[in-house]
């Protein structure tokens, strides 16, 4: 996802299926949040794609934009549609959380954890945010979905474990099924370690499928928090704004959810709607500022119950 202004040209289509390397225990097909390269600029700047090492290439060549079949519908779709789109596998099929079969032995909900540096550990106004995305996501006091863990009030029950770069590159050789680990990374170490530029992306969300005979069948997760860019943000309350925002955004990647259709934007640089509410929080471009009481559309909670409805 972009902020404020989309960019010139997309890096190929967010592949699904891609394999990651034959030492590594995952597929990986990452969602991501893009900034750029000062504060200032990132709301409303151009896009400046990454490179990457040929050591990391692996991991770059499935942090791209849209899923073929997204971009195929933004390119000929209704202008003024909304959507829902989940990843597609490399064997044809939809990816998604399974559960009590396959690689993922657990039931419901998943558990997410979050990293010892993460804003939220200490803070109950950050801890707040977190409920209130989980909340989203879970439906909670309406569809009620359950899907992942949830959140008491201003985060009293959060699970934290520190993750560094070399506890990242352990979880990816040997993910946990039935769990997503958020990362906060507070000074750009651990994209820049999986040859991702911290100044240009606000997040990455990879769910992962442990079964290379089942790729469509994502049994763990990980998400990475740009809290370097996040954090370096004038105000508190951009702070809180684009902690949620990327957090809901990524999370959505992570249970499958691919970018939304681009809607009439497919030619402005702006996104434009009447009110933040028509725009899906798996919009490729954000709001600027993103809302603190977002919530997902009604096109959102109909694939979510599609998708993860009991």
């Amino acid at each position: 996802m972009v902020f404020g202004q989309k960019p010139d040209r997309r890096w190929n289509a967010e592949r699904q299926g891609r394999e990651a390397p034959s030492d590594s225990g995952a597929h990986s097909d990452p969602g991501f949040l893009r900034g750029e390269r000062s504060v200032s600029a990132f709301l409303r700047g151009p896009l400046v794609l990454f490179s990457s090492s040929a050591t990391h290439r692996w991991l770059a060549l499935v942090v791209v934009a849209l899923t073929t079949i997204a971009a195929t519908l933004i390119l000929f779709g209704p202008l003024n549609g909304q959507a829902w789109f989940f990843f597609i596998a490399k064997n044809g099929m939809r990816q998604q959380w399974v559960f009590n079969s396959g690689c993922n032995p657990n039931s419901r909900p998943i558990t997410v954890t979050y990293d010892t540096d993460d804003p939220s550990n200490g803070s109950a106004t950050y801890g707040a945010l977190v409920k209130q995305v989980h909340d989203e996501w879970n439906q909670d006091g309406g569809l009620n979905i359950n899907i992942m863990t949830d959140i008491t009030t201003a985060g009293a029950n959060i699970t934290y474990y520190q993750m560094d770069v070399n506890a990242v590159n352990a979880y990816l050789q040997n993910p946990q099924p039935g769990v997503i680990r958020v990362v906060w990374d507070a000074d750009g170490a651990v994209l820049q370690n999986l040859g991702v530029d911290p100044e240009n992306v606000l997040g990455i969300g990879v769910p992962l499928a442990i079964d290379n005979n089942r790729p469509n069948e994502i049994c763990s997760g990980l998400m990475i928090l740009n809290g370097q860019l996040i954090g370096s943000l004038a105000s508190p309350t951009s702070r809180q704004q684009y902690y949620r925002y990327t957090l809901m955004h990524e999370l959505g990647h992570v249970l499958g959810f691919a970018h939304s259709v681009a809607g009439s934007n497919s030619s402005s640089g702006l996104v434009q709607a009447s009110t933040q509410d028509y725009i899906p929080v798996m919009h490729p471009f954000a709001p600027s500022p993103p809302s603190l009481t977002k919530t997902l559309t009604d096109d959102e909670k109909a694939g979510l119950i599609t998708v993860y409805g009991q």
